[in-house]
């Protein structure tokens, strides 16, 4: 065969072979762009872009997911409890024979020594026994979380076994920190009774607990009494000061310099011409004073409580310059020197303090 011939063979057999490639690689093509079409098609009842499988299988993910979580979180706390339950019978086994043993006796030889000891061996703390119960209750609270994992049955967990784990976790957690901190503070009691080189206490530390409980509870039946008679004291004081405040109050001695307010009478006092008038016969109204600032100032109450001679007197103060309608008496010794005003700053204070007997009395009103 001529060497032409042999290239015009070659040249069919490529141009075949392109050919079947090229179909080839159009079918192909279809069929993965049907496929693709087909699987990226949304539904009438999905989300954009999501099948009600997908919907579904997310959905299970999570709640798998969520079984799975609380189930290492269950074997967690079933592992703390383990360590718990060590911690209490540790307590049962070196602790609790102090109250009997020599080493108790030790910490009985010193007061500070056995009222340290006395708190913690009479916390309220968790058992061996109620780490078992405890442990139970983790179990029923695990045991279906595991059946449904088993099962691949992802029903979502129920909010109040979560809750229930989660305060069993927290007491554990709190029972086993004072565990540790308590034999701890144990330890190291004895080290320092040890290190004082102490004589054991010929009595037991579980009797020296009781004698101490003993002598507590009287010192605090003694601090109540004490306290009872001080009350008692308290109020008789305050009876008598209140019956002494009433003798002053009613002393026509007394109430001589504030005439001018515990007299009865028509007209109360104002600070300016315009007489503030009541029916005859009645006392003057406190309110009235607190309107005129007449308690809050001793000019004010110097000025009120004194009379002058005239209508017009000069430098003098007082009410009576209100026309001449007063008809309550007053006090004529009004301040002119620095010793004047300050026994009238003293009884302004005495005023206030009779004030509430007075107006018990009726020789005030509101």
């Amino acid at each position: 065969m001529s060497k032409w011939r042999l290239a015009i063979v070659g040249g069919c057999v490529l141009a075949c072979f392109a050919l079947v490639v090229a179909f080839a690689g159009k079918d192909w093509f279809a069929t993965s762009t049907t496929q693709a079409a087909t699987t990226t098609a949304p539904t009438t009842s999905g989300t954009p872009g999501s099948t009600a499988a997908d919907l579904a299988q997310r959905s299970n993910f999570r709640a798998q997911r969520d079984l799975e979580r609380f189930r290492d979180d269950a074997e967690e706390l079933l592992e703390e409890l383990e360590a718990l339950d060590r911690a209490a019978k540790d307590w049962e086994t070196d602790v609790l024979p102090l109250r009997t043993n020599n080493d108790g006796k030790l910490l009985a030889a010193k007061t500070a020594y056995a009222e340290a000891a006395a708190l913690l061996l009479e916390k309220e703390r968790v058992t061996a026994a109620e780490c078992s119960r405890m442990r139970r209750t983790v179990d029923s609270l695990l045991e279906p979380v595991t059946d449904r994992l088993a099962d691949k049955d992802f029903v979502p967990l129920e909010e109040d076994r979560r809750a229930e784990r989660d305060q069993l976790g927290a007491r554990v957690r709190s029972a086993l920190a004072a565990y540790s901190d308590d034999l701890d503070a144990v330890r190291g009691l004895l080290a320092a009774a040890r290190s004082e080189n102490l004589t054991p206490s010929t009595t037991a530390l579980g009797q020296a607990l009781a004698d101490l409980r003993m002598e507590h509870a009287a010192k605090a039946a003694q601090r109540v009494s004490d306290q009872r008679a001080a009350d008692e004291a308290a109020a008789l004081t305050a009876d008598q000061k209140r019956a002494e405040l009433r003798r002053r109050a009613l002393d026509p001695d007394v109430q001589r310099p504030y005439s001018a307010f515990l007299t009865k009478g028509t007209y109360n006092p104002t600070s300016n011409s315009v007489v503030f008038q009541r029916p005859p016969g009645t006392p003057v109204m406190v309110k009235v004073l607190r309107k005129w600032n007449v308690l809050d100032s001793v000019t004010n109450f110097a000025g009120f409580a004194c009379v002058r001679h005239t209508q017009h007197e000069s430098g003098a103060a007082g009410y009576l310059y209100q026309f001449g309608n007063n008809d309550r008496p007053g006090a004529t010794d009004f301040p002119t020197d620095e010793a004047g005003w300050e026994l009238w700053r003293n009884r302004l204070e005495e005023f206030q303090e009779l004030m509430p007997i007075w107006l018990e009395e009726g020789l005030l009103v509101p």
